[in-house]
């Protein structure tokens, strides 16, 4: 019947359409692969059986240009789920965005002390609520331990969006570059080696 022979040409049509279907989103994976530096366990997983490029074995370096140079920093949790997107498909666009979120943030430089030097705060701070003085405190250190400065060591973060640096200057930004790196299987020394993948800059106070 009519009814029938239509249906057998709609099955027929649905069944060829399948690996159709599948190739496109092949084709579509490998030119995203080799154009955009797509991870190849993402957009169909073809290939990730052959590759150690998961989304994982990949990682961003952020820097910020300040007048006193490039400052690295880690990625602020807030911006973590687009960064991972990043880290998977590194566009320009998806680059530029989550550098300009950067640039618009308030970082400070962090405040740090040393190990010893936060012993002895806390050594004041139970003095004074006991009401002793802090010289009838003894305490025994050994004296070939080195100061450290962690001043030059510039780490910095971004504060969140409700909260406001307490006595400290933020951070003058002018620009973030952000590199992609991903760790790849050498089979001439049998390790891993990472490389950069792609970097991006961008200048210019924040909008």
């Amino acid at each position: 019947t009519p009814m029938s022979q239509s249906s057998v040409i709609r099955d027929r049509a649905l069944v060829a359409a399948v690996p159709l279907l599948l190739c496109a989103v092949a084709a579509t994976q490998l030119y995203l692969v080799n154009t955009h530096d797509l991870s190849r366990w993402k957009g169909g997983g073809f290939g990730m059986f052959t590759t150690v490029d998961s989304p994982s074995s990949r990682f961003l370096r952020v820097y910020l240009d300040t007048p006193d140079g490039e400052v690295p920093v880690l990625i602020p949790p807030d911006l973590r789920k687009l960064a991972q997107k990043t880290r998977v498909l590194p566009s320009d666009a998806r680059m530029t965005e989550l550098m300009d979120a950067l640039r618009e943030g308030t970082w400070v430089y962090l405040s740090m002390v040393s190990a010893l030097q936060h012993y002895r705060q806390l050594l004041a701070i139970s003095a004074r609520d006991r009401g002793d003085l802090v010289d009838d405190i003894r305490y025994s250190s050994r004296d070939d331990i080195g100061a450290v400065d962690f001043r030059r060591m510039r780490l910095a973060r971004m504060l969140d969006e409700d909260e406001h640096p307490l006595d400290q200057q933020p951070i003058a930004v002018r620009g973030v570059r952000l590199e992609v790196w991903q760790y790849r299987f050498d089979r001439e020394e049998l390790m891993l080696r990472a490389r950069k993948v792609t970097d991006h800059a961008v200048t210019g106070a924040a909008r």
